[in-house]
């Protein structure tokens, strides 16, 4: 029997140089098939950096993208990954669009991905079974590049907020973090806890503290606009309970202008 020993002495000298031939050969194609992809994302990237941007000219911005293949029009939801490793995370979103039909751009440490043809639930599955390194903001758009934009802008502070708050692989679309999205779009990632500590803090490490559920109690009591039968109803105890539970709360953050939880009997609703 031959062994590899006896095979490998049956190569020649013009074998080896041969094969050493055809490993630069391949060597070569595959770098350049390389540089090739990277300069058509780069390409692609830099298109959807200028649809994205409100000072692109939107008929230029249409006439490069439909060079490249993209249609603006077909274009249904975008992602915004604020990424905490903008490398592995770029990789990662650029499989996505992929495996999406989609394109992805890195803008400062935030990556965007558009896609044609998936609604927000189709979007939100796909990405939840990945683990991207940041939370995503998603956010559905229209037909045409003003509609991307916006879209857009509301998937990149979704996910801003998402950061501020801690939330590093949250995923959230804009309607999910109402009012709170404008007013912390601008937040550094600390800043929004800290707001939540200042107001709130005493409360929330009371509950966890003792295992109450004081902050649901407030949660729910706000949610019925201060209806206090309403409250009892759906929190299922009685109505002093419920007092008792509100003047704890009271205690715990202090009075502001009355009452903090606007409880006292000038500012109730029993209906």
């Amino acid at each position: 029997m031959t062994t590899r020993d006896d095979a490998a002495g049956d190569f020649t000298d013009e074998d080896v140089r041969l094969l050493a031939i055809g490993a630069m050969a391949v060597a070569l194609v595959a770098a350049f098939e390389r540089s090739v992809q990277e300069a058509h994302l780069r390409t692609r990237g830099e298109i959807l950096a200028s649809l994205l941007s409100p000072e692109a000219d939107e008929t230029s911005v249409r006439r490069r993208a439909r060079q490249a293949g993209m249609d603006v029009d077909a274009i249904t939801a975008v992602a915004v990954l604020d990424a905490y490793d903008t490398d592995s995370a770029a990789d990662q979103v650029a499989l996505l669009a992929h495996e999406t039909a989609g394109w992805s751009a890195q803008l400062g440490d935030q990556i965007t991905l558009v896609v044609p043809g998936l609604d927000l639930a189709a979007l939100r599955n796909i990405v939840s079974s990945r683990r991207l390194c940041g939370p995503v903001g998603l956010a559905a758009c229209g037909r045409g590049v003003a509609e991307i934009r916006l879209a857009h802008r509301d998937a990149r502070q979704t996910a801003t907020m998402l950061r501020a708050l801690g939330r590093s692989e949250g995923i959230a679309e804009p309607a999910e973090l109402g009012a709170y999205r404008s007013l912390f779009a601008r937040a550094q990632a600390d800043e929004a806890q800290v707001f939540i500590d200042r107001a709130v803090g005493q409360l929330l490490n009371h509950d966890r503290a003792r295992g109450t559920t004081l902050s649901a109690t407030v949660a729910t009591y706000l949610a019925n606009g201060q209806h206090h039968a309403r409250t009892c109803t759906d929190l299922h105890i009685h109505a002093n309970t419920l007092y008792q539970r509100l003047k704890r709360v009271d205690d715990l953050l202090g009075r502001a202008d009355g009452a903090r939880t606007g409880h006292s009997t000038s500012n109730s609703r029993y209906g």
